[in-house]
């Protein structure tokens, strides 16, 4: 029963790539969850970080990126293994720390209560830069060349950046109102008529020091 278990088990991980407990469950001719993972220990397995790592695939077929991650379908997976210690790996190979934006875009999903409690262990170090967390790695060495990089990059954005003064005007009011990421301020200003980019807006905050809210549910005024 146990190989024709496996054997069952090898098939539909070819065919599916991603199954659930559930589903190997009644694949395995309604098997207990511990025998499953008994199996699935045989096969070589990891689970998502996404969903509470409720989706398994073997370790045979993820076909990782260049940062160690792999999507199929709803079911999202990292070479590093949980949520968490993806983050740690990726913020501390990062040339300039990372920002909870920069991660959620690599990651695909929202990473804000992982990076607050990493924050908290000491497992990432937080500081804010022109108004926006930054999460580097714990090594100093390590984070003092990423905070150089970043304050690098950031100088050579407001360079090459020109940003016409009226423009600069319409951000600060729509910040004023209660709009906090530039974003939304650039689809609010594109719904009054003004065309003023991301990229912008980015350097008009970075030039004010203004503080970035994506907490904030203000609609446009």
């Amino acid at each position: 029963m146990k190989t024709t278990n496996l054997q069952v088990l090898r098939a539909a991980f070819e065919v599916n790539k991603v199954l659930t407990m559930e589903e190997m469950c009644a694949l395995s001719n309604g098997a207990v969850m511990r025998s499953v993972i008994r199996y699935l220990n045989e096969l070589g397995y990891i689970t998502s970080y996404n969903n509470k790592g409720m989706y398994y695939t073997l370790k045979n077929i993820p076909e990782f990126n260049c940062y160690g991650l792999w999507g199929y379908k709803k079911a999202l997976f990292s070479i590093n293994g949980s949520l968490k210690n993806t983050i740690c790996v990726l913020v501390t190979e990062s040339m300039a720390g990372m920002t909870g934006d920069e991660l959620s875009s690599i990651i695909k999903i929202n990473t804000r209560n992982s990076l607050t409690e990493l924050s908290a262990s000491n497992m990432v170090v937080r500081e804010k830069a022109m108004g926006v967390y930054v999460y580097y790695a714990t090594g100093a060495n390590i984070s003092q060349r990423q905070r150089e990089k970043r304050r690098t990059n950031i100088i050579s954005i407001e360079r090459e950046t020109t940003v016409d003064p009226n423009d600069t005007v319409e951000v600060l009011i729509s910040y004023i109102k209660g709009i906090r990421t530039p974003e939304k301020i650039s689809a609010h200003l594109r719904y009054k008529g003004i065309n003023v980019d991301v990229k912008k807006v980015t350097a008009i905050f970075m030039r004010y020091d203004l503080e970035q809210d994506h907490n904030n549910k203000k609609k446009p005024v």
